[in-house]
């Protein structure tokens, strides 16, 4: 089984993971509203300024996940929740975590594999670009997912596009129930 996450530049492997996040949020789960999205690829004006991972298993896309690093504008998780950040931080947000459902990743098992690469290339980048905090967004069927992981909800639920009931996450990089970034 050849399983790699990388951080993807192609336009054409980057139109593959909007489609997989339009099919997923917008058509499955419908957490998305489908009039943002008239081409069929869900593509916001701040994927321009994000760092893309796909995670492959033998060349076919299996999972994918983003983050955002803030720069001169508000992080969107920022702008839903109304959520303030501190000078002396570095913040950036994950968002859009998939991992197919398709029988070669449930049979062999390797959706915890998939989660481990995706996150492994999100550490590459937060030390890379020393961030501080990570936000993200979470419905009530992920929270316990993240909290797991060390995030900590710092906000109320609230309705996105009236459509998804979503709270704000925190992870603090240097918090000591932070899993993800603990020494091994």
């Amino acid at each position: 089984m050849n399983l790699k996450a990388i951080v993807v530049k192609d336009k054409e492997k980057l139109n593959e993971i909007y489609k997989l996040r339009y099919d997923t949020f917008v058509v499955e789960q419908q957490s998305a509203p489908i009039s943002f999205y008239p081409n069929g690829l869900l593509k916001d004006d701040i994927d321009s300024d994000g760092f893309h991972i796909g995670c492959y298993l033998n060349e076919e896309l299996v999972g994918c996940i983003t983050l955002i690093k803030k720069e001169n504008k508000p992080l969107m998780a920022e702008r839903i929740h109304q959520l303030r950040s501190f000078p002396n931080n570095i913040y950036a947000e994950v968002m859009r975590l998939i991992i197919v459902e398709n029988p070669e990743v449930n049979n062999f098992g390797v959706k915890a594999k998939v989660l481990g690469e995706l996150l492994e290339r999100i550490k590459e980048i937060v030390v890379q670009e020393q961030i501080t905090h990570i936000y993200l967004q979470s419905t009530k069927s992920s929270q316990k997912i993240y909290e797991s992981l060390g995030f900590e909800q710092i906000g109320s639920y609230k309705m996105y596009e009236g459509i998804s009931n979503e709270c704000p996450m925190l992870l603090d990089i240097n918090n000591t129930n932070n899993r993800i970034f603990k020494e091994e």
